[in-house]
């Protein structure tokens, strides 16, 4: 869901700056599993993404399918890749281990390695995770900090009187 509204947000923030949008979801496609065969789902995909200028790919599956058909993708097209940092897929081989999360733990792998050959630029939610991807080889200068936030709508932050007095208050 966070996830979710972070690609809402970044639409609803791109179209009031008067720039064309879309939103692609890969889970509307033929092949929808595994993401290592995704990237079947091309001529769809190629349709609805040849009429941007940018790709904002959220996450390491997007990330994966576009640098697939990057070659398919019209000249001059920007990559933009958001990078989550696959903790889930880590979490999962330690705390269950077995063969399907160590599947899963491998696949995010190679998504990710041929999300980040492919993107032109990259979006990371902390300074710590920026660390991480100029540390495997991105230039600094490619990768941009965009804090995650909250819609206070949605979201009420509690009384001060009663956070303070909760053990795990922050």
């Amino acid at each position: 869901m966070a996830y979710t509204h972070r690609v809402v947000m970044l639409e609803k923030a791109s179209r009031r700056l008067g720039v064309d949008t879309g939103l692609l979801f890969l889970g509307d496609y033929f092949v929808r599993s595994p993401a290592l065969l995704q990237p079947l789902n091309a001529p769809s995909i190629l349709r609805q993404v040849n009429k941007y200028d940018v790709i904002a790919c959220e996450g390491a599956a997007v990330g994966y399918v576009v640098g697939i058909m990057k070659q398919m993708i019209k000249s001059g097209t920007l990559i933009l890749y958001d990078i989550h940092g696959h903790i889930e897929d880590r979490l999962i081989g330690k705390t269950n281990p077995g063969l399907k999360s160590y599947y899963v733990y491998l696949q995010s792998q190679l998504m990710d390695k041929v999300a980040v050959k492919s993107s032109d630029c990259f979006v990371v939610a902390s300074k710590r995770l920026k660390e991480v991807v100029v540390a495997r080889g991105v230039p600094e200068e490619k990768v941009e900090i965009v804090l995650n936030g909250v819609d206070l709508d949605f979201f009420t932050p509690e009384e001060a009187v009663h956070a303070e007095s909760h053990p795990h208050s922050f």
